[in-house]
C-alpha cells in the first residue's frame, strides 16, 4: 500500500530513522508497506548494507542511486516500488508520530489529494542552530500554503505515483539546494490538486554537525533552488500573516533560536536567489 522511499548520505541518523520504522511497522503489522534505502553514487554500498545488518533490518531492500544527489535517489526509489503511495524520508529524520500509515491512508481516501507532509520538529536537547533551522523551515512552509494547496518540506513527503509519474518526478539536475521545490510546485499546478499539511507526518530532524559556514552555504543554495517559485506563493501580506499565526505556537525558547538563526540564513538565501545555477 505504501512504498517508504529513504534517500541516505549513510549519516549516523539513518539508524535512528530505521530503528523509528521498525516501530512504525511493529505497530501497524494489518498494513502493507515497503521500505528502500537508496544510497548516494559517492557512499559505500556494502556500509550501509552492514548497517542494516547490524540493525536487522532485513526488510529494508538496499539500492544505488542512477546518479548523484537527493532527487536521483529519490526517483530511482520510486520506479522500483511497488505501491501507489510514496513516502520519501531524509535519512536525518525520524518518525514521530506511530499512526502515521494510518493517517496516510485516510487522507489519501481523497482523489484529489496528489501530496501531503509534515513538519519538522526538534528534540529537546537538540542544538541552537538546529532548533533555529528547523523553526525557520517550518515557517516558510506554513507562510507559502494557501487555501487547499499547502506548501511541502521534502523531509517528509508523501506522494500518489500517479502524480508523480505526472509531472515527471523530481528534477534529477538539482543535485543539492531547494531539491523538492520545483517538484513541489509542479504538483500544485496540477488541475483541480489539493495539496495538505497532515500533522502526523510531523518528523524528528535533526540536521545537526554544520559549522556557521556550512548553514550559509546550505542558506546560498536553497536560495538558488527557490528563485522560481515567487510567482507561486501568496502575496507578502498573506504570508506574513501566515507566519506570524504560526510562530504564536512556539516556545519562548525556539522563537529566540528562530530570531538569531533566521537573520543571516535568509540573508545568503536571498543571495543565493539573485544567481542562476
Amino acid at each position: 500500500m505504501i512504498s517508504i522511499i529513504i534517500p541516505t548520505l549513510g549519516r549516523p541518523t539513518l539508524d535512528s530513522l530505521l530503528r523509528s520504522i521498525g516501530e512504525l511497522k511493529a505497530r501497524n503489522p494489518q498494513i502493507e508497506f515497503e521500505v528502500f534505502a537508496v544510497t548516494d553514487q559517492a557512499v559505500s554500498l556494502d556500509a550501509i548494507a552492514s548497517r542494516l545488518r547490524a540493525l536487522n533490518c532485513d526488510w529494508v531492500r538496499l539500492l544505488p542511486s542512477s546518479g548523484l544527489g537527493v532527487n536521483c535517489a529519490r526517483n530511482t526509489g520510486a520506479r522500483a516500488s511497488r505501491f501507489d503511495i510514496l513516502w520519501f524520508l531524509d535519512d536525518d529524520t525520524e518518525v514521530a508520530s506511530f499512526d502515521a500509515l494510518e493517517k496516510i491512508l485516510e487522507a489519501f481516501a481523497d482523489q484529489a489529494l496528489v501530496a501531503a507532509g509534515g513538519e519538522y520538529r526538534s528534540r529537546s536537547n537538540a542544538n541552537g542552530d538546529v532548533h533555529g533551522y528547523n523553526a525557520l523551515c517550518s515557517t516558510w512552509r506554513a507562510s507559502a500554503g494557501s487555501d487547499g494547496l499547502e506548501w511541502l518540506l521534502g523531509g517528509s513527503l508523501v506522494v500518489r505515483r500517479s502524480s508523480w509519474e505526472q509531472v515527471g518526478g523530481f528534477d534529477e539536475q538539482i543535485v543539492y539546494g531547494g531539491a523538492e521545490t520545483p517538484f513541489v510546485m509542479r504538483l500544485r499546478a496540477i488541475a483541480g490538486a489539493k495539496t495538505l499539511f497532515l500533522r502526523a507526518l510531523n518528523v524528528w530532524h535533526n540536521p545537526s554537525g554544520r559549522s556557521f559556514v556550512d548553514w550559509m552555504r546550505v542558506a546560498y543554495l536553497q536560495g538558488q533552488g527557490k528563485r522560481s517559485t515567487g510567482h507561486a506563493l501568496p502575496d507578502g501580506g498573506r504570508r506574513a500573516q501566515r507566519a506570524i499565526g504560526h510562530l504564536k505556537g512556539r516556545d519562548l525558547k525556539t522563537l529566540w533560536y528562530f530570531g538569531l538563526f533566521s537573520v543571516p540564513f535568509l540573508l545568503a538565501s536571498r543571495l543565493g536567489s539573485y544567481r542562476r545555477r
